[in-house]
């Protein structure tokens, strides 16, 4: 990923549409001077991470919809240039991947295991390698995150683990990259949780070391956090 082109946050509800921007290229404190709209997403308003700003030639961006039973998200998971799906039972944590291996056809593998199950937040992004597009899970009740690479149509990789200790009960987990030195860093991940106390809802963003994933920042929610409820992105 390019960083020095500008990083959008989109943030909508019923209300419209908020854009933040920030050169991506600066550090994680700058990022972090977004405090007050820290990803204060609630039930009901739905999240899109622009960033950065796509030309006609690059490839697709990744995307995400959730009904209550699935996840269904959009990446290039084999390098290919070409965009892939995937199908996420929520209830199983099982995921299975179609692969446009020939333009416009896709070839669907039989299905994955994330390594965990109740899964509540999923997301696509730049997470194990900064060319290909990888998946992460969590589930509250597993207290779990999880991060799977799916570059092979061929063969099931093992889900990586996590480590998280910023707060209890990670319902959702974004794929977002929060700036920093040099143009190869991967995306880093911001956790929403549920099951703290005395305040249940919290928000950490977790730079991604690819090994301690420390925590950079936290802040209290409003709600829980919420970053997939897509099902009017007309109004985005």
């Amino acid at each position: 990923m390019d960083t020095s082109k500008p990083f959008r946050l989109r943030i909508c509800s019923d209300f419209g549409a908020v854009d933040f921007g920030l050169e991506s290229h600066k550090t994680e404190a700058s990022f972090l001077s977004m405090k007050p709209y820290f990803f204060a997403v609630v039930a009901g308003t739905c999240l899109s991470v622009l960033a950065p700003a796509l030309s006609a030639a690059a490839p697709a961006p990744t995307f995400i919809y959730e009904t209550p039973q699935e996840f269904f998200g959009r990446g290039d998971f084999d390098g290919d240039g070409r965009a892939d799906i995937v199908i996420v039972d929520k209830e199983t944590g099982k995921y299975r991947l179609g692969y446009q291996l020939t333009p416009g056809v896709f070839t669907w593998v039989d299905n994955r295991p994330s390594g965990i199950k109740g899964i509540s937040g999923f997301s696509i992004g730049k997470l194990l390698t900064n060319n290909l597009d990888a998946l992460a899970f969590t589930s509250p009740d597993a207290n779990q995150i999880t991060m799977v690479d799916v570059s092979s149509p061929s063969s099931s990789a093992r889900p990586v683990i996590v480590p998280f200790t910023a707060a209890l009960g990670p319902n959702t987990v974004v794929a977002i990259e929060a700036g920093g030195a040099g143009g190869k860093r991967l995306q880093d991940l911001y956790v929403g949780s549920i099951y703290n106390s005395p305040e249940p809802n919290q928000a950490a963003l977790l730079k991604n070391d690819g090994a301690e994933f420390p925590k950079l920042a936290e802040a209290t929610l409003p709600g829980p956090a919420k970053t997939s409820a897509m099902e009017n992105l007309s109004r985005c």
